[in-house]
């Protein structure tokens, strides 16, 4: 009896797998029904966006009351003030433009100081001496004519651009500082 219900149970059991198996579609099944689905859709429709065909009208949709009423108000500013003066002044900077502004300009400082510590560790790792008698490394070192004494004025001339473009780059952040000032922006503006 104990025999009879255990082959039962498998009977029922491998049935139960071959019943599944049947109801699922192969690879290739599905594959061509989703082709032929695609070729029904029509993809003319479909957007296709690269960064020379991006819009560039409109900005920040802002949910609520009150900037819509701004918005609404400067769109008719906006308007009048578009065929008076016909592009004379430069657009106004907003929030997110300083911001970018200010990220931009440090990321350019930070980049220049990623450049000068690797020029750094280079003039440090050619200053390294391997010679086993002192007074040859002496005289290397006092001549600077030996094998890596052009290698090490070069490092050092592009250690001092390096030097000299990070103080024009934070200079320049100084200046936009100014700049957000005078147009009356908030100081927060140019903070990270």
């Amino acid at each position: 009896m104990k025999k009879a219900i255990g082959l039962l149970s498998v009977l029922l059991l491998a049935a139960g797998f071959a019943w599944a198996q049947s109801q699922q579609l192969r690879l290739g099944e599905l594959a061509r029904k989703v082709r032929t689905e695609r070729a029904s859709r029509d993809l003319s429709r479909v957007p296709f966006f690269t960064n020379d065909t991006l819009p560039k009208q409109g900005g920040i949709s802002v949910v609520g009351g009150a900037g819509a009423a701004a918005a609404g108000e400067a769109g008719a500013a906006g308007a009048e003030g578009q065929t008076a003066a016909a592009g004379s002044e430069p657009p106004q900077c907003d929030e997110p433009c300083w911001r970018g502004k200010f990220r931009e300009q440090r990321a350019k400082i930070q980049t220049a100081q990623r450049e000068l510590d690797i020029l750094q560790r280079e003039y440090n790792l050619a200053r390294t001496q391997y010679y086993q008698d002192p007074n040859q490394a002496m005289r290397e070192q006092y001549s600077g004519t030996g094998a890596g004494g052009n290698q090490l004025q070069q490092l050092l001339n592009q250690m001092n651009d390096k030097r000299a473009e990070i103080e024009r780059l934070q200079g320049e952040l100084g200046e936009l500082e100014n700049q957000l000032r005078r147009e009356g922006g908030q100081p927060g503006w140019a903070r990270e």
